[in-house]
Formats: structure tokens, sequence, C-alpha cells
């Protein structure tokens, strides 16, 4: 089967080169993931959707030159209160610091990923701010469902020949959580590089998923909503079930 991630109907979501590394940091602030079955603007959170575990800390690129933005309020509605601010569009990843209760951010693009809940309801929607971390769109001030930003784009990054960051070290796990050295953590790594947000946890849409082993990810692909079928096509990945 071949997995068209790149040809699907809407873009993966792009880390513009934010990468996971090892480590560790406790959220602190607000971020609470939505319950199976919250309205979401018009879409729910399928109830059959598993949750996504905690993982490794990413490092936040620079964004030196990056557009300014459009400019937002975080609205927690809690006195005191501080907004995540992570390395990646979803809870599994790390927290990187927090931003407080009516401070002024500014909205680079958008991504649909993992549902939050907010004062004005849940939304899948994440934004990418200007110095690269990223904070749920349920906890801006406007209309949770709404974007106020254009979607992310894929990075564009090209492979650097033997670029594999796992050729001389043999973690547990890797950064996208999958096993070193095995063929689903270099696609792994070659989809972040080409497309940005790639995690065996992700989520799309309001949607959870896992990768896991090599024969899974056809079905895995199709209930995230990539199209699937028998045409290869660059940027695509091949996979093949066991037998």
């Amino acid at each position: 089967m071949i997995v068209r991630p790149v040809r699907a109907a809407r873009p993966v979501a792009a880390l513009a080169g934010v990468l996971l590394s090892a480590g560790g940091v406790a959220a602190a602030g607000t971020d609470r993931p939505a319950p199976p079955g919250a309205a979401v603007g018009s879409a729910a959170v399928p109830a059959a959707a598993p949750a996504a575990p905690s993982a490794a800390v990413p490092a936040v690129a620079s964004t030196a030159g990056s557009p300014a933005g459009v400019p937002a309020r975080i609205d927690t509605s809690e006195a005191g209160a501080t907004a995540n601010l992570r390395a990646g569009p979803g809870t599994h990843y790390d927290r990187v610091g927090g931003v407080a209760d009516g401070a002024l951010v500014r909205i680079v693009c958008t991504t649909s990923t993992q549902p939050i809940e907010g004062p004005r309801g849940a939304s899948t929607l994440w934004n990418r701010l200007s110095d690269g971390t990223w904070v749920t769109h349920a906890l801006v001030e406007a209309v949770a469902g709404r974007r106020v930003a254009a979607e992310c784009a894929p990075t564009g990054r090209r492979p650097q020949g033997d670029d594999y960051p796992y050729r001389q070290s043999l973690p547990a796990e890797d950064r996208w959580w999958m096993t070193p050295r095995q063929c689903t953590s270099f696609v792994s790594w070659r989809m972040e590089q080409l497309n940005g947000y790639f995690h065996n946890h992700m989520w799309r849409h309001g949607v959870s998923g896992g990768w896991g082993d090599a024969g899974d990810w056809d079905r895995n692909a199709r209930w995230l909503g990539f199209a699937v079928d028998n045409t290869p096509r660059v940027g695509a990945i091949a996979q093949w079930d066991p037998g």
C-alpha cells in the first residue's frame, strides 16, 4: 500500500524545524485535552481515539526572520493562570514555557491536531507563535473553532545524505517514539524532514493515532484521514503487510 501524507486533502502540520530531543519537562500551565465526545466546532472528538502518551522534550528551533504573525490575546479565564507553550502542536510534546492570561502573542500559522478545552469550548486548532512555540487555540481570545492564521506549510527541508540522527546511538526510543534503527524510525525521520509534524502518537484534526508496527501503518493512515492507495508518488510512504 502507498500512504500519501503529502497528497492528503489538508497538509500535515509543519514544525518549521522543531525537533524532539531527550529529557522531560512537567506541565504546569493550562491546556486540558478535551474528553471523548466533546463538541469541537461542528465535529466531535471520536470516542474510540486513544489518548496519546507523554513524549520527550523537543528543542525549539530558532525562528529568526519569521513573519511577525497575527496579534492575538491569551484568555484562560482563570485568574493567575498561564497557557502552556509547547514545542509541538499537542500535549504529547513537552511544555517549554508559559504565557500569562491576557498576554499578547503573535500567531504565524495554525494546524488542526489534538482537541483542547477552553473557556469558549474545545478546539482542535494549535497556533505556532513567532518564537517557534505552540499554544492551543482554545486559549486564544477568538472564536475557538476559527482560524486566525493560515495553515502551517510543510518545512520543505531536503535530506542531506546519511543524516539519520541515530547512526551512532541506540536509545530505547527515538524522538518519534519509534524503535531506533528500524524502518519505522527512519521513515519517521524522513517525514519530519519533508513534511514537519510527525510522531508515533500524532493527532490530526481531532483524531488520535498510533503508527506502531509497519504492518499497521496503512490502517492508521486511513484512521487519521491520509490517502492510501496503490500508486507510488514522490513523497509517499511505501508499506507492506506481513507475509
